[in-house]
């Protein structure tokens, strides 16, 4: 017996509306037993996951691959107010969302400019600038993160470099705008 009647894993994406066909890097989800289905955008996969929600008569899992949360004091600096649901109301009001354009990347810059220094959020994909680094600050996080994360995997231990994909903004594993996105819809 199970403790949830329909499990949901969904593989989010921060990305615009990839097209008709299906592709990688773009929305993916999955009830527990069916077939993958690849989702275009944002709206639609909104819709799809509501569809499955309704559908059943029990209880459902839905889990992302994005986090709900920022560090401690995350919220506090952003808003004035250390509750993280504060945090989600402000970028419930800020986030700009459609399947073929969002504000991720100038979002992210005016998240930077709440902290001292270059902010945390780094990885602009886009050919203007949106008040944040591009390559992120190289002095903490290395300019290929990936090759950090196994070296520190394949020497044993935990490489706490892994840490920085919450805060990029651009390429396969942009977590950082990505889930402000998500969030933002979720409330």
């Amino acid at each position: 017996m199970s403790l949830f009647d329909k499990v949901i894993i969904v593989d989010w994406s921060g990305g615009n509306d990839r097209g008709a066909s299906p592709k990688k890097d773009a929305i993916w989800a999955c009830v527990a037993g069916e077939s993958p289905v690849y989702l275009r955008n944002r709206t639609l996969a909104e819709d799809w996951i509501g569809t499955q929600i309704a559908a059943c008569q029990g209880r459902v899992l839905i889990g992302f691959d994005f986090p709900f949360g920022y560090p401690d004091g995350f919220a506090e600096a952003v808003t004035g107010q250390a509750d993280p649901l504060a945090l989600w109301a402000w970028f419930e009001a800020r986030v700009e969302d459609s399947p073929k354009a969002n504000n991720r990347f100038d979002l992210a810059g005016e998240l930077n400019r709440h902290f001292a220094g270059v902010g945390p959020f780094w990885g602009n994909a886009l050919v203007r600038n949106c008040g944040f680094a591009t390559q992120g600050p190289l002095a903490i996080w290395p300019r290929d993160a990936r090759k950090a994360r196994r070296r520190g995997a394949s020497q044993g231990g935990v490489c706490l470099l892994a840490d920085v994909w919450g805060w990029l903004c651009g390429g396969a594993d942009d977590d950082g705008t990505a889930c402000a996105g998500a969030i933002a819809r979720a409330v």
